[in-house]
């Protein structure tokens, strides 16, 4: 392991530690991404707007999840992941912000973790045909054809002209 990998991982275990400890919100080192001053100007500019409004308001739970749309906008998913995550925890109940940190948390590559939110997000509202869409490619992913053929199927009796569920 290179020592960079090494500091960027004490630095992460030492933030998440800090949050812990803290009084629960997100720090700024959290959620804004390491290599901002690298991406597009636009983006460095929604993204810092976003964080003034989250700063002012730190429990108001759409404005964490405002800032991983713009996050996952743009294919920053680890960043979109802890910006949904934060959002979720203020208010577990969304079943959008749930279902997008699903989906950021497996385009993450942890597919493990996307499974149990699509399992959880999809047992309590089978109604959701996107987390049922999202949940039969994560299980085809990690070989699970029966569920996933079950998580199609339902895809299918909900929006039968569509084709995401035929594709499965």
């Amino acid at each position: 392991m290179h020592s960079h990998s090494r500091i960027s991982i004490v630095f992460v275990l030492v933030a998440l530690l800090l949050c812990a400890c803290g009084d629960g919100d997100p720090s700024r080192a959290d959620l804004v991404p390491a290599n901002l001053s690298r991406l597009d100007p636009n983006v460095i500019a929604l993204v810092e707007k976003q964080m003034t409004q989250i700063e002012s308001q730190p429990r108001d739970a759409a404005s964490y999840a405002e800032l991983g749309m713009i996050y996952e906008a743009n294919l920053l998913w680890p960043d979109a992941r802890r910006a949904y995550a934060a959002a979720v925890e203020l208010e577990q109940t969304s079943t959008w912000w749930r279902f997008h940190l699903a989906v950021a948390a497996r385009t993450a590559g942890d597919t493990e973790e996307a499974l149990k939110l699509l399992r959880d997000l999809t047992a309590e509202h089978p109604e959701l045909a996107p987390a049922q869409q999202r949940l039969g490619e994560a299980l085809t992913e990690v070989g699970e054809l029966a569920d996933a053929a079950s998580a199609y199927r339902r895809v299918i009796d909900l929006m039968p002209r569509s084709p995401e569920g035929y594709h499965g």
